[in-house]
């Protein structure tokens, strides 16, 4: 699966996954490499950058003109859900009905279309115990399911909080991404992944793809390319 600079549909990869910058994109390639490596699902996914939430809302209408659309199976959103998801999901409602003229439900359940393609939505960092997505980032997530023991995670993130509490008090001025200075933070206490960005500390084993904090995404993808198992 390679960086799509533009949104290229492609025949033979007809379940698709559309997201929200090049972060995401390099940590969901490496998330559907392990499911596919781990036999849950085939590799018939192709993983677009759309770019930021603006760039993706704008975009969207453009995917049926698309060569091969009509070809594909299934599209599923990701995004952040930020510092607000219920409109984050209301937001992408909202762009669904616009682009396809379908009604998604309110947690992103897929919807099937009278053409047959599904369309669904997740939200980043993922759902609470109440079954409702939570706010947060990419970032969020990742810092939930670092491969690293409980204890000293916990240990760790209270140093990091500790730390960015007062470099931020020392400069007087807020952290405009807080997200990404807790999760590189961590990466900048390790020996192995200092230095590396989301998608080469993914590569590198940084993170459980295995965690039930992944559960959410894991059924949304697993459900997308569902259809991979019945044609078997």
């Amino acid at each position: 699966m390679a960086e799509r600079k533009s949104i290229n549909l492609i025949k033979s990869l007809p379940h698709v996954i559309l997201c929200e910058g090049q972060d995401e994109w390099y940590f969901l390639v490496q998330y559907v490499g392990y499911l596919v490596k781990q036999h849950e699902i085939s590799d018939s996914i192709n993983v677009i950058n759309m770019g930021g939430n603006e760039e993706l809302r704008k975009n969207l209408p453009i995917l049926p003109k698309v060569d091969h659309y009509h070809e594909m199976k299934g599209f599923l959103v990701v995004r952040d859900a930020e510092k607000d998801a219920v409109g984050a999901g209301c937001s992408l409602k909202e762009s669904f009905s616009k682009a396809f003229g379908v009604c998604i439900s309110d947690n992103g359940d897929f919807f099937v279309s009278d053409n047959g393609i599904k369309y669904g939505f997740v939200l980043l960092p993922g759902k609470g115990e109440n079954g409702a997505y939570h706010n947060g980032t990419l970032e969020d997530l990742c810092c939930s399911i670092i491969d690293e023991d409980a204890a000293i995670k916990n240990r760790i993130f209270e140093y990091i909080n500790y730390f960015l509490e007062g470099t931020g008090n020392l400069h007087r001025v807020p952290f405009k991404t807080p997200h990404k200075n807790k999760l590189h933070a961590y990466f900048s206490g390790t020996n192995f992944f200092v230095g590396m960005k989301i998608g080469e500390a993914a590569k590198a084993g940084c993170f459980n793809f295995s965690s039930q904090k992944l559960e959410f995404l894991r059924k949304a993808i697993l459900e997308l390319t569902a259809d991979d198992l019945n044609e078997k």
